[in-house]
């Protein structure tokens, strides 16, 4: 098995996220059951995040037609690794808008991933969980530096 995360910046309107999530979301649960690829998506304040899980060559596949996808832009890999098992393994597909007006720091969220790593083996799901926690705390809110 194989875990990518990555963020990415929306490339359309605010106004438009809501029907471009439902559109991703409704394609991918039937592109994703026959690839093998389960995962989540996430939108806070302007960007993506999703996570995908499966066996390299089809998470790969669907990288590199991610990286092509033109609804959105900066397409940067936080977690790309090997996993000993899914985390979610019934998510074919799903999404979240988190509607935030913060947005997705690059730098922040690889300092927060490198911080989980240095303390909890990878697992998925709850690095998504540590993420979204860090995000919502008053830590996200210092200078980068805090958090680098």
């Amino acid at each position: 098995m194989h875990l990518v995360v990555y963020i990415s910046k929306f490339a359309g309107c605010g106004f438009e996220v809501d029907s471009v999530m439902a559109d991703i979301t409704q394609k991918s649960l039937i592109n994703n059951d026959l690839l093998g690829i389960t995962g989540v998506l996430f939108y806070h304040g302007g960007y993506f995040m999703q996570v995908i899980e499966g066996e390299k060559i089809n998470v790969e596949t669907l990288m590199s037609k991610l990286e092509r996808d033109r609804r959105h832009t900066e397409v940067y890999r936080i977690v790309d690794e090997p996993i000993a098992c899914r985390s979610f393994a019934k998510w074919k597909m799903d999404s979240f808008n988190l509607r935030s007006v913060r947005r997705i720091d690059p730098k922040k969220i690889r300092a927060i991933r490198d911080a989980y790593k240095r303390n909890y083996t990878m697992d998925s799901a709850d690095l998504i969980l540590f993420i979204t926690m860090v995000l919502e705390s008053d830590l996200y809110q210092r200078p980068s530096t805090s958090l680098a």
